[in-house]
């Protein structure tokens, strides 16, 4: 696993425009060695950053 803080790698990961949607997201998280994905990830507020990063960055 990596030693970046999830929440910061999911905000990484949503700038990188290879993410569609937040279960992509968990996806990419989980196959990067991240735990408890889904408890870090909860938040409304979160999400909704989450996918408007995603949408702004999309390739």
């Amino acid at each position: 696993m990596s030693e970046t803080p999830i929440i910061e790698r999911a905000i990484q990961l949503a700038k990188e425009g290879g993410c569609r949607d937040i279960p992509d997201l968990e996806r990419e998280l989980a196959a990067e060695g991240y735990a408890s994905i889904s408890a870090y990830l909860s938040g409304t507020s979160l999400r909704k950053q989450l996918r408007q990063l995603m949408k702004s960055h999309a390739i």
